[in-house]
């Protein structure tokens, strides 16, 4: 497995993104990717993208946008080692204050993970997602 930087080239590999979100498309996703504000990683397994994570900074501010794990690779630490990795990349950059990020109140999978990562909840939106699903909103402050 590794986990490097992911580049608009790399991105058009996935041919479904189905086949790791259900929220996000593929038109969405490419428009993210191509942002200058963007961050995007990605694992790799036998050259094959199972696992990707994308991020946009804003000032000293880096907003997690998505971590998706293609379907049939979950459970397997892929997103944890993705997560972790990006946060001890950002560490090394003393510029930034914190990471934040919002995820389904319904996603315990991944507000376990994100609390395994240091991450601690700030707050909630309301009826944020469809069908009246909550958001919640977690932060890591970073060590200056």
């Amino acid at each position: 497995m590794e986990i490097k930087r992911m580049t608009v080239a790399d991105s058009k590999k996935i041919q479904d993104f189905c086949e790791f979100d259900n929220f996000w498309n593929q038109y969405i996703f490419q428009q993210d990717i191509q942002s200058p504000n963007a961050l995007y990683y990605q694992v790799v397994e036998q050259e094959e993208i199972v696992g990707i994570l994308g991020a946009s900074r804003i000032l000293d501010i880096i907003e997690i946008r998505n971590i998706a794990v293609k379907k049939n690779k979950r459970s397997q630490g892929i997103g944890t080692k993705l997560l972790q990795h990006f946060v001890q990349e950002l560490q090394q950059d003393k510029t930034i204050a914190r990471i934040e990020l919002e995820v389904s109140a319904k996603n315990t999978v991944a507000r376990k993970l994100y609390q395994k990562q240091g991450f601690q909840t700030v707050g909630t939106r309301l009826n944020y997602y469809a069908k009246g699903e909550d958001a919640i909103l977690m932060n890591l402050e970073m060590k200056k």
